[in-house]
């Protein structure tokens, strides 16, 4: 039963966060004027946030499951960033990140800073602070995604 609540739980905060996700798409694409940014860095941008939304849907269906090691994986891949460091120079990203407002850096260090600690928690089989973490890592996006 606990298993079950869990699993309702974390599906619930994944269509928050999916349907904030893909507002939030829109509005990368061009729809924000505060934000300007290149072509190039956009269309990594959507591909980082969709990575991130497969990641914390794969991460949704270990969790449940005990799949600690692959819970770990994700995080740990989130943490590093999946796109951006790969496909940006240092230039590009630093440039990225001049261009944003103040309020979308602190939530991005924070959202990285909880992909951290969950995949140390997931290797510690640490099931109360994995779900907290999952929890955070959702409502950063809803946050983020609500405000930019």
């Amino acid at each position: 039963m606990k298993r079950i609540l869990l699993a309702v739980t974390i599906m619930s905060f994944l269509v928050l966060c999916a349907n904030n996700i893909l507002h939030s798409v829109h509005a990368i694409e061009g729809e924000d004027p505060g934000i300007q940014l290149s072509k190039k860095t956009r269309r990594i941008l959507s591909a980082e946030m969709n990575a991130i939304q497969n990641g914390l849907t794969s991460m949704a269906i270990a969790l449940p499951a005990g799949k600690w090691n692959e819970i770990a994986e994700i995080a740990k891949k989130m943490n590093m960033t999946y796109i951006m460091k790969k496909k940006l120079t240092k230039k590009q990203l630093d440039k990225f990140y001049k261009s944003v407002p103040e309020g979308y850096r602190v939530m991005d260090s924070d959202f990285y800073e909880y992909a951290l600690t969950l995949s140390r928690a997931a290797m510690d089989h640490d099931l109360e602070q994995v779900t907290q973490l999952f929890y955070k890592l959702n409502e950063s996006c809803v946050k983020c995604h609500s405000k930019y």
